[in-house]
């Protein structure tokens, strides 16, 4: 084994009710912000969850995914990459991503990673953004582990036998390799996973791939208790990874698809270990908020809305575009969830050939209704949450 301790957040957590100093939940309790800490944290506020930043301040997120400037480098416009930007990704975020995000009204970046590739052998997203990406925008952030090659939409999908040395040593890398670098940024939030797993159902999209627990455990105790075990090894091995190189930052876990399953035994145990609960939208906008209130009273989690894929519209042109009407509603009803701690818009900066979403197009021309129809956060709103959410 990799180390020695084992980390469980239920386990922790014990010990921090024990002494008093966080509420049965499991987030820290505090009659009021302003205490400083050197990182994101979670915290119930008047019966409200909420981030708190490194300096003490509410802060709901309002969260910007999909951020890739390959887009920028078609043969028909590598010419405004090199023009614009000197073929600069530095001077493309600094000048570019970033300015317009907080001109848009978001707070935060939350997964970069863009889909790039999707054919029916091939579905592809970009690299991960580093330490030196982050740097540029200036901005706090969402990072992604991908401890498991199971996304639904991956057509390469593979469980791996979670109690071996080889799953152990795949873990250890992927938070050597990403969490090392990253564990002393008071700018990241925290931790996803897996992008929506494809637990116990067959998936219409992709029929031909199984699922990773067999649906028919779900009928008897002894085959649920046998999902709890798998997951809890799960994410017990992949915890102790992220721990041993970073002890300081939160851990989301699993970013589940509200339009499949989400099997009890997996989101119970999937809970002793993360700080929050992350779900892709999926469904009526207006089911989202009962179905995770449902979730956060079962766990004593506060949840987050890791990819808000449900306010798109079609696009005459062919795609999709983002729909302001929808994102409002969807960001207003979020914000009155005293459980939500806040909402990653299922963004696409640019809009390239596979995904066929985004702000700008190929030729950097802005989705100007997108962008017009975008909140804007008020001045006095710190992290857009003090106006909501009043300090004491």
């Amino acid at each position: 084994m990799i180390g020695q301790q084992s980390y469980s957040r239920r386990g922790f957590n014990r010990l921090l009710v024990s002494a008093g100093l966080i509420g049965v939940a499991g987030v820290a309790r505090r009659p009021a912000f302003g205490a400083a800490s050197s990182y994101f944290t979670v915290h119930e506020f008047n019966e409200r969850h909420l981030f708190a930043t490194p300096g003490g301040e509410p802060f709901f997120a309002i969260s910007f995914n999909h951020i890739d400037s390959s887009a920028m480098r078609y043969p028909e416009n590598i010419h405004l990459w090199k023009d614009r930007y000197g073929a600069s990704e530095e001077r493309w975020i600094k000048e570019r991503v970033a300015p317009d995000l907080k001109a848009w009204g978001f707070n935060s970046i939350g997964w970069n990673q863009e889909v790039v590739l999707r054919q029916p052998d091939y579905h592809w997203h970009s690299p991960n953004w580093t330490r030196d990406h982050y740097n540029w925008a200036g901005m706090p952030y969402f990072h992604n582990l991908a401890f498991l090659e199971a996304h639904r939409w991956k057509l390469g999908r593979k469980w791996p036998d979670v109690y071996s040395r080889d799953f152990e040593m795949w873990c250890d890398y992927v938070a050597r390799e990403n969490c090392a670098a990253l564990a002393d940024d008071a700018n990241i939030i925290g931790y996803y996973f897996t992008d929506v797993p494809l637990l116990v159902n067959k998936s219409r999209r992709y029929p031909a791939k199984d699922s990773i627990h067999d649906p028919e455990l779900l009928k008897t105790p002894a085959g649920r208790a046998k999902i709890a075990k798998d997951t809890r090894q799960y994410y017990q091995v992949a915890c102790d990874a992220i721990r041993r190189y970073d002890k300081n930052h939160l851990i989301f876990g699993d970013r589940y698809n509200l339009a499949t399953p989400m099997p009890e035994p997996v989101i119970d145990t999937a809970a002793e270990f993360i700080d929050a609960i992350a779900v892709q939208l999926a469904g009526k906008l207006e089911d989202i908020s009962p179905t995770m209130t449902r979730w956060s009273e079962r766990t004593g989690l506060p949840f987050i809305v890791a990819d808000a894929t449900r306010t798109n519209k079609r696009d005459p042109a062919g795609g999709s575009r983002h729909d302001p009407e929808k994102y409002n509603f969807l960001l207003n009803a979020m914000r009155e969830n005293r459980h939500c701690l806040g909402v990653n818009l299922c963004g696409g900066f640019v809009r390239n050939r596979a995904r066929q979403k985004g702000v700008y197009d190929e030729q950097e021309r802005p989705d100007q209704e997108a962008i017009d129809g975008f909140p804007r956060p008020k001045k006095e709103a710190p992290g857009d949450a003090s106006s909501q959410f009043p300090k004491t």
